[in-house]
């Protein structure tokens, strides 16, 4: 199959239009996978992509925490507008929401949030927190908290007597919930 190819360069990003040249491909993915990533760097750099490669290249310089922009092979642009955050920045660079849970210290926090959120790995009593520029939120709880059973965004405190506290960490905050298993004998979360 003959084919039009434009690349980008991997320091730059910008796109560039190759020789034509023959590619055998044994199916249709095998040929877009040999592309590499659909995306570039500025808007004429996927808009030369997408034409020339017959499918949507994303718009790097167009990203933004809520939403996504594609050069699409008609000379069209597509965004894709999301109703809260699916990356943010970190160093520089968009990285995608990870809310999963790892010990970092003084405290569990998630991969990558919008918000600084903390969760407690035990020992005190600020069960979480979550700070965004100025702005905090704390929530405390009155006896010293054990030592959690972290699962991805979860951390589970076993309080006893079958009560489980529960804090999950969000993409802009937390959330937290209580289970009881079994009717307490005396007042609950006693």
């Amino acid at each position: 199959m003959a084919v039009e190819v434009a690349l980008a360069s991997q320091d730059t990003g910008v796109a560039f239009a190759a020789d034509t040249s023959t590619v055998a491909a044994s199916t249709e993915s095998d040929a877009r996978t040999a592309l590499g990533p659909a995306e570039a760097e500025d808007e004429a750099s996927a808009a030369l992509m997408a034409r020339l490669q017959d499918r949507k290249i994303e718009v790097l310089s167009e990203r933004a925490a809520d939403s996504t922009t594609y050069a699409l092979p008609t000379g069209e642009l597509q965004t894709e507008a999301y109703a809260g955050p699916v990356r943010v920045k970190q160093n520089g660079k968009w990285k995608d929401i990870d809310t999963s849970l790892s010990d970092t210290g003084a405290d569990l926090t998630p991969a990558a949030a919008v918000a600084d959120i903390a969760v407690s790995d035990g020992g005190d009593t600020q069960l979480a927190s979550v700070t965004k520029g100025n702005d905090s939120f704390g929530l405390g709880w009155a006896d010293k908290l054990p030592t959690p059973e972290v699962k991805n965004s979860t951390a589970s405190y076993d309080l006893g007597s079958g009560q489980t506290l529960s804090v999950t960490a969000l993409a802009q905050g937390f959330s937290e919930n209580i289970e009881l298993t079994q009717q307490p004998d005396g007042d609950a979360l006693s």
